[in-house]
């Protein structure tokens, strides 16, 4: 099996439509894991990384004083009418 499933999904396919499908139930049905795997990777990956270093990051941010002389940040003065 690959688990790249570009290397695998296609070839797959080609094979159920030509023979018939049964390329599909071979190796009890694993062809969906290397699909979506990466997917729920990705999801769950982004709530750890929202609830962990995101909420760091944004309490370091608040620690910041809100004034111009920070070095290093850069300040939009507002829209006079």
């Amino acid at each position: 099996y690959a688990i790249n499933p570009a290397r695998d999904f296609g070839p797959r396919l080609w094979v159920a439509i030509v023979s018939g499908g049964a390329s599909f139930s071979a190796d009890n049905y694993y062809f969906w894991i290397p699909i979506v795997a990466p997917l729920a990777g990705g999801v769950v990956g982004a709530f750890i990384y929202d609830y962990t270093i995101g909420k760091v990051l944004e309490a370091k941010m608040l620690m910041k004083s809100g004034t111009a002389e920070t070095k290093g940040e850069a300040v939009r003065e507002p829209a006079v009418d």
